[in-house]
């Protein structure tokens, strides 16, 4: 077996049990109050660790004060890493990166939007089928599976969300998907609302 060909192997079986236990349910989310802003945060210090020579800036577009989610931390760490790993390796040296997100209405509207290469108009409607892969002859070594999106897809949709995707070749990606509020945040909102 190749070097590095048995680690790829066992990520991608992990990744496959992972994506059938999610569809199937079985998977139980742990659901609490989010503060995205903190957790975004974490996320890019840790993608500053895994890819110190990255030449991709990225920027954290998500208010302090933007209330609460009500999702499983874990899982929705899980989508975001996928989400902005993925744009930075389609994004060239010297391009952006930025993880944004407003409320809208009881939800929480998240976007990871990059400079980079862009995806082709016909590929965008299959983003999200796993083993889809935009490029085909981009090579496997680089680290994608062709399910990240899948399992992203999974964990949104769980969540009752939606996940999309906006793109123009050459004009860089926007990944859109909605969280719901936290009810404690909801109710704060609400009171708010003129009658």
């Amino acid at each position: 077996m190749v070097p590095g060909q048995a680690d790829r192997l066992g990520r991608l079986v992990d990744q496959l049990l992972d994506l059938s236990r999610l569809e199937s349910g079985e998977v139980p989310l742990r659901k609490e109050e989010l503060a995205l802003h903190p957790l975004v945060e974490a996320l890019i210090s840790e993608i500053d660790v895994a890819r110190p020579d990255r030449e991709v800036a990225l920027r954290n577009d998500v208010p302090r004060n933007l209330p609460a989610l009500f999702a499983d931390r874990e899982r929705i760490h899980q989508v975001l890493f996928n989400l902005v790993d993925n744009a930075v390796r389609f994004t060239p040296p010297g391009g952006e990166v930025a993880i944004i997100a407003r409320r809208d209405g009881d939800r929480g509207r998240i976007q990871v939007r990059d400079t980079g290469v862009g995806v082709a108009p016909e590929h965008l409607p299959r983003l999200f089928e796993r083993f889809y892969r935009a490029d085909p002859s981009r090579s496997r070594d680089g680290g994608g599976t062709g399910i990240g999106l899948a399992i992203a897809r999974s964990i949104v949709e769980g969540h009752g969300g939606r996940i999309s995707a906006e793109s123009r070749p050459n004009n860089g990606a926007t990944f859109t998907f909605d969280l719901p509020a936290a009810p404690a945040a909801v109710s704060v909102i609400d009171r708010r609302a003129p009658s």
